[in-house]
């Protein structure tokens, strides 16, 4: 995750939290149980932690953990925090909590599913919730709509012109949010008929779109550009893409992160 002052931030599975600072990533705390949900504030990064444990860092320097006191059904998934109350994704719904005391459901996800994958702010004070393999909009509390995939969703973003993209888990590569329906986006481009992980938009409204093997970038002039081992990519799996402030291009692999300086 990428904040408004440019600093990456990041979690990991067992060695905690990490924040870029000249050049340096620095573990600013060690949380064993932090999965990598995060959100960007004006003055604070919140993260998920344990199943009733809600971590914020203040100011970069600071560590508070909040605890939700009301059961909930199931393990927390994903998290959304406005500037009173809380929305937490969990594998069973959408819960809304106006306090830390008490949490109602929203919606709920049948038996089974994989539940809340995500939660992101689209338009004002609209949020996409993003499930399996639909996306629920909600507003103040209540669900409005919702959108089916014929297949489950891997990776949802906006585009800066209000766009939704939705990447599959399966070869069928990206589609278009439009009119209530989802129609393929850029269909004309084979290479991006795959797996896609991750997509970012840069500064100069360029897409980049991180495959199972490859990183492409679709140029201003509908022009698709391939980064692989023959250019000096490494030939691994790209979980997750940012941008930085000086439109630097950043990935994220099993073994570590690349970079490519927005002057290539």
């Amino acid at each position: 995750m990428v904040d408004r002052e440019g600093t990456i931030w990041a979690t990991t599975l067992e060695k905690g939290v990490f924040v870029s600072y000249s050049k340096a990533l620095i573990a600013l705390k060690r949380q064993n149980d932090l999965i990598g949900n995060i959100q960007v504030d004006s003055d604070q990064v919140s993260m998920l932690c344990s199943s009733k444990k809600i971590a914020y860092f203040f100011r970069k320097d600071s560590l508070q953990t909040d605890i939700i006191q009301d059961s909930l059904p199931r393990e927390l998934t994903a998290l959304f925090r406005t500037k009173n109350s809380l929305y937490l994704g969990t594998k069973s719904g959408l819960f809304y909590a106006p306090s830390k005391k008490r949490v109602k459901i929203v919606f709920g996800y049948p038996a089974g599913t994989a539940g809340v994958l995500d939660i992101i702010k689209y338009n004002g004070d609209t949020l996409l919730v993003l499930g399996w393999n639909s996306i629920y909009t909600v507003y103040h509390e209540k669900r409005i709509s919702n959108y089916t995939l014929h297949t489950t969703i891997n990776f949802t973003t906006i585009l800066k012109d209000g766009s939704i993209l939705v990447t599959t888990r399966n070869n069928d590569g990206v589609y278009l949010l439009k009119n209530n329906t989802f129609v393929p986006y850029l269909p004309e481009l084979p290479q991006l008929r795959t797996r896609i992980n991750a997509i970012v938009e840069d500064h100069n409204s360029r897409l980049w779109f991180a495959t199972e093997t490859n990183l492409y970038c679709y140029d201003e002039h509908h022009h698709l550009h391939q980064f692989n081992e023959k250019n000096g990519l490494a030939n691994l799996q790209i979980s997750t893409l940012a941008v930085d402030e000086a439109n630097n291009i950043w990935g994220g692999t099993s073994l570590g992160l690349f970079k490519i300086s927005s002057t290539t």
